[in-house]
């Protein structure tokens, strides 16, 4: 849980969250005397997603540290700590990475440009970018998604098999899930993109397919996928199982373009 530096230390999630136990050690190990210096430093990644009973652990720390301790929280989303520890810090907004200047990065790690921008819109992490690069399993994603799109968007009920044979193969876990709805609402986006005759989308490689679609389908069935896939991750957020998920949004997809044309 510690990095090199004997008197900093760093926490992030185990699984899905930051458990009490976690800070727990934080606190012990800031009972302890500073081995190169009197400040110590502790860090914690992604502190929006402590559960409530870590959360209040360190607020009590926070409110009455010992010694000198200087504390970073990485947060994305601050709105989703709470109110009472964001109070006690001081708040320092960093920018992400412009889009085009990640794309060109990548794209001279030899990483093909169209899965470059695929990345970029999933996130500005490197590291995160990293595991998505690793195993090809952004590759494996855009073939599996791109079948999974195409078959609902028929209303082809085949689709709701896809789900079992390719995409839960790549769901190893949250994170990954995560991704994949990620990706799917980028889908979904690109038809939109095209039926307003915008010149970008993220799926480049698919813009013939997607164009043909947006041009048989109208607006009020392309809002309705997105009203279908935009919930999903808040769905997952309240631990609701992630084939169930997508299989229901599936079915209510095929169902919308069954309807194509009335």
């Amino acid at each position: 849980m510690s990095g090199q530096h004997p008197d900093v230390v760093e926490i992030a999630p185990d699984g899905q969250s930051i458990k009490v136990e976690q800070v727990r050690f934080l606190k012990s190990e800031f009972s302890k005397s500073g081995v190169e210096g009197a400040r110590k430093v502790f860090i914690i990644e992604q502190a929006n997603k402590m559960t409530t009973s870590a959360a209040n652990s360190l607020l009590k720390f926070i409110e009455e540290p010992s010694g000198e301790v200087t504390a970073f929280l990485l947060a994305e989303n601050r709105s989703l700590m709470l109110p009472t520890i964001v109070s006690r810090t001081e708040i320092i907004e960093l920018k992400p990475l412009p889009k085009d200047r990640l794309i060109k990065e990548l794209t001279e790690q030899n990483i093909a440009e169209t899965d470059a921008r695929i990345l970029t819109r999933l996130t500005n992490d490197m590291s995160e970018i990293q595991t998505l690069v690793d195993n090809n399993w952004i590759l494996d994603a855009h073939k599996a998604l791109e079948k999974w799109f195409i078959t609902a968007t028929t209303g082809d009920i085949t689709a709701f098999v896809d789900v079992q044979t390719r995409v839960m193969a790549l769901a190893k876990d949250r994170f990954y899930q995560e991704k994949i709805l990620d990706l799917m609402m980028l889908y979904a986006m690109d038809l939109l993109e095209l039926k307003f005759d915008q010149e970008t989308i993220t799926y480049e490689a698919n813009r013939r397919q997607l164009q043909e679609l947006a041009d048989q389908t109208n607006v009020r069935q392309l809002l309705a996928v997105a009203d279908v896939l935009l919930p999903l991750k808040h769905q997952l957020s309240q631990n609701l199982n992630f084939q169930s998920v997508v299989e229901k949004a599936t079915i209510k997809i095929c169902n919308i373009f069954k309807m194509r044309g009335r």
